[in-house]
């Protein structure tokens, strides 16, 4: 296993900046209003203003704005799909829940900065 910081391992930190919250849109993308996606929620479609030009589809709740639906189509013409569901914002969750313990035969690399 290899650990490292999730954005050293992205080749862009703007889809990371996109669900972190930690960015306002139209620093990193170019917004449109595109169609509505096949499960009727209205959509933007977001194409990064780096060199890449990759695009990202969004699929927003009306009533919550919350993202619901995240489209990436990557440039080498992977596409991936991410559905959320059962959003609870601002939950108390135990840090427990986010710790990782490796089998002992597990070889860890670590590249953190």
């Amino acid at each position: 296993m290899i650990q490292s910081t999730l954005s050293r391992l992205a080749e862009s930190r703007a889809p990371l900046h996109l669900l972190q919250g930690a960015t306002q849109l139209r620093e990193h993308f170019t917004i449109e209003l595109v169609d509505a996606g096949p499960d009727g929620l209205p959509r933007l479609g977001l194409t990064t203003k780096d060199t890449d030009g990759r695009r990202i589809l969004i699929g927003v709740d009306p009533d919550t704005s919350y993202i619901r639906t995240l489209v990436m189509h990557e440039l080498n013409g992977n596409v991936t799909s991410i559905g959320f569901a059962d959003i609870t914002a601002n939950s108390d969750l135990p840090d427990t829940l986010f710790q990782c313990d490796m089998p002992s035969n597990v070889e860890v690399i670590e590249d953190l900065p």
